[in-house]
C-alpha cells in the first residue's frame, strides 16, 4: 500500500510524526467511523479521543448521526461509550454502536435516516 491512503483516510500526527488514521465515510445520512487506528505507543495520550471528538463535533454540527463497528472488546467498548455511543447490536466478534446528534434522541436502533 505504501504512502497511498483511502480520500477518505486523514492521518493522526503529533507533529510531524504519523501517530495512527481515521477512515470516516458518509452515506445513509449519517457518518461512518470505518476504522481508528493510534500506533501502540500512542494509545491512553488522548490521541484517539481527540479525532472521534473531532468527527463527533463535525457530525452534530450537521445534525449527522454517527455509526461505528467494532471488535467485541471490553476496553474498546468503554471508549466509545464515554464518548457517548451505545451498542445497537451485537455478535461474538463485533458490537455496532451508534452516536446520536440530538442528545436525548438516542433511538439509534434503526437507520440514520430515521
Amino acid at each position: 500500500m505504501g504512502d497511498q491512503f483511502p480520500s477518505n483516510c486523514r492521518i493522526v500526527e503529533k507533529g510531524d510524526l504519523a501517530v495512527g488514521c481515521v477512515t470516516v465515510s458518509q452515506s445513509d445520512g449519517c457518518v461512518h467511523i470505518e476504522q481508528l487506528y493510534i500506533a501502540p505507543t500512542y494509545r491512553n495520550r488522548g490521541f484517539g479521543r481527540a479525532v472521534i471528538e473531532e468527527v463527533l463535533s463535525s457530525a452534530r454540527l450537521q445534525g449527522q448521526n454517527v455509526r461505528a463497528q467494532v471488535l467485541a472488546d471490553p476496553d474498546i467498548l468503554r471508549f466509545f461509550e464515554a464518548l457517548g455511543f451505545v451498542a445497537t447490536s451485537r455478535t461474538t466478534r463485533t458490537i455496532a454502536l451508534a452516536w446520536s446528534a440530538e442528545p436525548n434522541q438516542l433511538n439509534c436502533g434503526g437507520t440514520c435516516n430515521d
